[in-house]
C-alpha cells in the first residue's frame, strides 16, 4: 500500500524510497510510495485504481492533505 494515496497495489506498483536521514547520515529512511508517483491523480480518479482498492469516507481534499503531511513528513529527514 501507498503511504500517501492508500492505494493498495497488491505484489506490484508500490516500491521503496530510501533516503539518508538528515539527523543521522548513518541512518537510512524509506517509504513505500506508488512507483509512478501518480498519487494525485489517484485520489481524484484521474487514472484507475487498482479493483482491490477500498473505497474511504473522507474527501478529495482530506486526501489531498493526508499526501501532503505525509511527503512533508518523509522529505523533512531527507537530503
Amino acid at each position: 500500500m501507498c503511504n500517501l494515496c492508500k492505494t493498495i497495489h497488491g505484489n506490484q506498483g508500490v516500491r521503496l524510497f530510501v533516503a539518508e536521514d538528515t539527523r543521522n547520515p548513518n541512518r537510512k529512511i524509506g517509504n513505500d510510495f506508488c512507483e509512478d508517483l501518480l498519487c494525485s491523480l489517484r485520489i481524484r480518479r484521474l487514472v484507475a485504481v487498482p479493483p482491490n482498492q477500498m473505497s474511504e469516507t473522507i474527501g478529495i481534499e482530506e486526501k489531498a492533505v493526508r499526501i501532503i503531511e505525509e511527503a512533508e513528513r518523509f522529505f523533512d529527514h531527507c537530503y
